[in-house]
């Protein structure tokens, strides 16, 4: 199975690849069905972009969402000396994955 930005790469070309080449047959604003074609191509593309994993960023002392800022981690006292910590997968404000690694 192909990863995600070998499609975005895939997609990407090809929309490059039918809009230059019907640009060229047809001149810049003479086919309306193939822009809105071309145009969902590159939705697509925002779309899978937006769900690429996001990497923490560290400021101070606390882990944050590299793209909206949300707090990544959560501590919790649980008895004398015992401390929960644990880090978020997805941010729990915008949902994207947390490239931890």
């Amino acid at each position: 199975m192909a990863d995600q930005k070998q499609i975005i790469t895939g997609l990407q070309e090809s929309a490059a690849y039918f809009r230059s080449s019907f640009d060229a047959m047809y001149g810049t604003f003479a086919c309306e069905k193939f822009r809105n074609w071309t145009d969902a191509i590159e939705q697509a593309i925002a779309l899978l972009k937006a769900q690429e994993p996001v990497e923490p960023v560290l400021d101070i002392d606390t882990w944050k969402c590299g793209n909206c800022g949300h707090t990544l981690e959560h501590q919790q006292l649980l008895g004398d000396n015992v401390l929960l910590h644990e880090h978020y997968n997805y941010c729990p404000e915008c949902g994207r994955a947390v490239k931890w690694e």
